[in-house]
């Protein structure tokens, strides 16, 4: 059991306050895969195409081209269709 806590403690540790689930970095379920294949890659300017207009920050939050003050500024990692897609992909809705 001492081996076992020496070895967690090394994983990476993402900090949550308010977030119901936590896990580290980069692993996703199942389900997010398959959501995740449905997304978009953003245009070269951090901007998301017509098709897609739900953006992705790499905080791990969308944000919505309408009633967002962050989508103008907000560079795309990728881009969803809706904003369901976004949440079954294992991101968040700002604040």
């Amino acid at each position: 059991m001492h081996l076992s806590f020496r070895l967690l403690q090394f994983l990476p540790v993402q900090r949550c306050r308010t977030r119901p689930l936590c896990r580290p970095p980069g692993l996703r379920t199942t389900g997010e895969k398959a959501a995740a294949s449905a997304s978009t890659a953003p245009n070269a300017d951090g901007s998301c195409p017509a098709s897609a207009p739900v953006k992705v920050s790499k905080s791990r939050i969308y944000h919505l081209p309408q009633g967002d003050g962050s989508y103008r500024r907000t560079h795309a990692q990728s881009c969803y269709s809706t904003p369901e897609a976004a949440q079954a992909a294992g991101f968040w809705a700002p604040r």
